[in-house]
């Protein structure tokens, strides 16, 4: 710890010895949550870096970096500097996050959140190395990703050897920074809040400036610092300098001393070379000698005498191979020092000269940001001449930039449709509507038949996803000239064929997809064809549906460009591999889906985790689908287009008796029913909904919510009604609305005669001897539930027979199957379900047995499913999360998920305590 540092430790000792609890704990394995706030100069620095030295000697590894105000645009700037990735690294897998983030790996469908997800992994091998500790201070200055990123790693202290320490200031305020501050402290993490010092401790900062006591002068003078510590130094160091104090005391004039600490900084500034410090704190927090040498135009031996000058006057500091500003207040006062005209000058000259030694979009945009009238012609060409990969890396900068440089150059400028194309795709990729019409524009003003094609599928494209069926249908509809390339021609066709679909155009998207497939397939374009497949696949049954999303992955293989695709594509073959019962193949394809998404970081990954929800929600491997839906990140799960992973979580919660759980899953999805449920995605929250009123009570609620899957849906994958529709019956007879029943029979029969796959004709089955008290057809459903792998409804028409057998005085038969509905139940741990089916026996006098059915403890090594028992054994070997998951061919998130539920039922804290269990056991 620095000398300096430790005198602007005066007066935190309490605050202190809170922190350094944290560090003992997390050495001992047990991680942790911290945060400092207060004024800047008070002391966050200070006393961190007192935290960091003790937490070094404890055997803690130490990453840290600081939120600069110039990167905030930046995706992951703050976490990428914590932990070294940058261009010089030589980890392998640091290098490979910077050219994720650099734009340099096209193998990403997103390169932020798949750098993310990287992020996560280092640190989750860092973690089994030993104790880390995370400092980011300046949070209030940090990128939104690295934001994200610090709430998944602060959700995950509980497991690893992880110390998260932040510091902040009171201002500006951020919502994003203000909910980490509140979950530090939901998660009984230590928030510091650094008052001013009082009147004694300031006088000790003097004294130990001074080596002596200062007298009542200038005890008087050093009020004006307000208890700030570093106001405090500044004022000692500056008097000290202008000779002022003698014998600890004051000896000047009234208005000798500075009335702010901006000015009492400046005068440590008055030395010849501080005008390369200008320019440096345009640079931010930190810079390379290389970086200044391109910014300034001096050699390298120039700027040294500069430097150790600027490091002498304690302006800078060392900080490993590159040198920082020994505070953030002193690179404000140097940016204050300039008038707004000179720094964006200094900030236009920056940029072009970083561009034109070759630097990146990362390094020179944050300039042009600061210059906004850089409209220089070389900004138009830069941008024109960027890599398109790169832009992705940082989408919210590069559509700021190419929509201000779009708008200063006319449409008859060669380089404008280029440049406007460009801020298209951008404003796609983050899903903003200005993209559409942008696109338009651009289709209307260029010569080139290629560049007209593609903004035309961007705008069909747009149209769909924001639910503009007027438009999509219109360009659907509209034939692309004769000029344009067949590649091009086939992806217009096939994204016209999905639309078409999406808003009931069945007949007509069929048309589509079968020119799509014959275009892409005379072009040769692997891409055009797999997309023509998959539009293919929303008009014909799900056998088709599977062998031509087969056919669509193989014609992929491993090209980056279609990662996208790939992982929609994987993601609906799970779901008709479910619907046809196909548990096998699904077991198979399931894991390697999640790890593809895991790797390749997109929202897509969240689907994926949905889906496998469902999955495991279908075939009864319920902890299982807990674990995927668990794997989702809030800002997904909240999607109102697809609330069906919260649906699946109420669902199970509701069967398995925990309404207080169920509850907090369907408030997550809100309670607008008639409008949520609009939504074809959302298909499963009328059924949870329905749920939920039968367990309170209300049948005929519950009949008439569930009825809403009656509604008509034109897109073939998306009729998945039959699930459900035997409980529908159900209700409606329970209510006596044989009417109803009625249409559900006819309805649900129809469905499997116009698509005669086994869970139609399951349900058709069940349905019709539910409605008819078929006790024989009833067992015959439910052999052919069973055969598929669908236990919930073997266990609903299992139930059924035995009442059905029950009023028709056959004792013994109802029996036998009351007692395979209760194993079935009992297997999926349905304990409302368990209740409702023994107490419609038990007038019958049919009871369960002398022998209770064996259900798995709430807590222990027996409550552990058998996943988590593997992954539990794993964990006591040492292994990290993403070792796991290479063992087990699961994604790193699955295995966070299943070591927080091991954690919980264990009732320990940490993985060395899970080892410590499991060498005991």
């Amino acid at each position: 710890m620095a000398e300096g540092e430790d005198r602007q430790l005066i007066g935190r000792e309490r605050e202190l010895a809170r922190l350094h609890e944290l560090t003992r704990l997390v050495a001992e394995g047990r991680g942790g949550l911290g945060w400092v706030r207060g004024e800047p100069g008070i002391g966050k620095s200070a006393l961190v870096n007192a935290v960091a030295e003790r937490a070094r000697l404890a055997g803690c590894t130490v990453h840290r970096a600081t939120g600069d105000e110039l990167a905030q645009a930046f995706p992951l700037r703050l976490m990428a500097d914590a932990f070294g990735v940058s261009a010089r690294t030589q980890d392998p897998a640091k290098a490979a996050i910077n050219r994720l983030l650099r734009g340099e790996d096209t193998g990403a469908a997103d390169p932020v959140l798949a750098a993310g997800e990287r992020l996560l992994e280092l640190v989750d091998r860092l973690c089994t190395t030993g104790p880390v500790v995370l400092v980011a201070e300046d949070l209030q200055f940090a990128d939104e990703p690295s934001l994200l990123l610090w709430n998944r790693l602060a959700r995950a202290v509980d497991q690893i050897p992880l110390l998260l320490l932040a510091t902040d200031r009171p201002a500006p305020y951020r919502a994003t920074v203000a909910r980490l501050h509140d979950l530090t402290r939901e998660r009984d993490g230590e928030i510091v809040e650094l008052a001013p010092l009082d009147e004694d401790g300031t006088a000790r900062v003097a004294e130990r400036l001074l080596g002596a006591p200062p007298g009542p002068r200038l005890r008087g003078e050093l009020a004006r610092a307000g208890g700030n510590p570093l106001y405090v130094r500044e004022l000692v160091d500056a008097l000290t300098r202008d000779g002022l104090i003698a014998d600890g005391e004051f000896r000047g004039a009234d208005g000798a001393v500075p009335d702010s600490l901006a000015v009492a900084i400046g005068r440590r500034l008055r030395f010849p070379s501080a005008d390369m410090l200008r320019v440096a704190a345009l640079l931010g927090n930190d810079f390379g000698i290389d970086e200044l040498v391109i910014a300034t135009g001096r050699s390298v031996a120039e700027l040294t005498f500069a430097v150790e000058e600027a490091i002498a006057a304690g302006a800078i500091q060392e900080a490993g191979s590159r040198l920082a500003f020994r505070h953030e207040v002193i690179r404000q006062v140097l940016v204050g020092q300039a008038s707004a005209a000179t720094i964006e000058g200094l900030h236009s000259h920056l940029a072009r000269e970083l561009a034109a030694a070759g630097r990146g979009v990362d390094v020179v945009a944050p300039h042009l940001l600061a210059a906004p009238r850089a409209g220089e012609r070389w900004v138009a060409e830069w941008l024109a001449g960027v890599p398109e990969t790169m832009l992705y890396a940082v989408p919210q900068v590069a559509a700021e930039l190419l929509l201000r440089i779009t708008s200063r150059h006319g449409a008859d400028d060669p380089l404008w449709p280029v440049l406007a194309a460009r801020a298209a795709q951008v404003l796609y990729w983050l899903g903003r509507p200005e993209a559409g019409r942008l696109a338009a524009e651009v289709a209307g003003h260029t010569d080139d038949p290629a560049l007209a094609a593609t903004m035309t599928i961007l705008r069909l494209r747009a149209a769909g996803r924001a639910g503009q069926a007027d438009e999509a249908l219109a360009l659907a509809r509209t034939p692309l000239g004769e000029d344009v390339p067949p590649h091009l021609r086939a992806r217009f066709l096939a994204w016209s064929a999905i639309n078409l679909a999406s808003f009931g155009e069945v007949d007509a998207a069929a048309t589509n997809a079968r020119h799509a497939l014959d275009e892409a397939t005379r072009s040769g374009d692997r891409l055009a064809l797999a997309y023509a497949l998959h539009a293919s696949t929303l008009v014909v049954d799900a056998p088709t549906a599977v062998a031509r999303i087969d056919r669509a992955l193989a014609e992929l293989g491993e090209d980056p460009e279609s990662t996208d695709l790939r992982l929609l594509l994987t993601n609906n073959r799970l779901t008709y591999l479910s619907v046809l019962g196909r548990w096998a193949d699904a077991e198979v394809a399931l894991p390697r889906a999640l790890v593809l998404a895991e790797r390749a970081g997109t929202f897509r990954a969240a689907g994926l985790l949905a889906t496998a929800g469902e999955v495991g929600y279908m075939h009864g491997d319920w902890d299982d689908a807990l674990v995927h839906l668990g794997g989702i990140d809030a800002e997904f799960r909240a999607n109102r287009a697809n609330l069906n992973p919260l649906a699946v979580g109420a669902l199970i919660a509701l069967h398995r008796g925990d309404r207080e759980a169920a509850n907090t899953w369907l408030a997550a999805a809100g309670d607008d029913f008639a409008e949520l449920t609009k939504l074809p995605a959302n298909w499963r929250l009328a059924a949870a909904w329905s749920l939920s009123a039968e367990a309170a009570g209300e049948p005929r609620q519950a009949l008439d919510r569930l009825a809403t899957l009656l509604a008509h849906s034109h897109v073939p994958g998306q009729r998945t009604r039959q699930e459900l529709m035997p409980h529908l019956v159900r209700l409606a007879l329970s209510v006596g609305d044989r009417d109803l029943a009625d249409t559900v029979v006819a309805m649900c029969q129809a469905d499997a005669d116009a698509n005669p796959q086994v869970d139609r004709i399951a349900a058709a089955q069940c349905c019709q001897a539910l409605r008819d008290g078929d006790a024989e057809g009833l067992m015959a459903a439910a052999r052919r539930y069973g055969e598929y792998g669908w236990p919930l409804q073997q266990a609903l028409a299992l139930e059924e027979a035995a009442v059905t057998l029950a009023q028709d005085n056959e004792p013994g038969p109802a029996r036998t199957a009351f007692t395979d509905a209760l194993n079935v139940y009992n297997g999926l741990g349905a304990v409302w379900d368990l209740r409702r089916v023994e107490a419609r026996l038990r007038p019958f006098g049919i009871r369960r047995g002398p022998r209770s059915l064996r259900r798995r403890p709430a807590t222990g090594w027996a409550a552990l499913t058998p996943a988590e028992t593997r992954v539990a054994k794993l964990v006591a070997r040492g292994m990290s999360n993403p070792d796991i998951a290479d063992e087990l061919f699961l994604s790193r998130r699955t295995v966070q998920t299943h070591v927080s539920n091991i954690l919980a039922k264990l009732r320990l804290r940490s993985r060395i305590e899970i080892m410590r269990a499991a060498a005991g056991e």
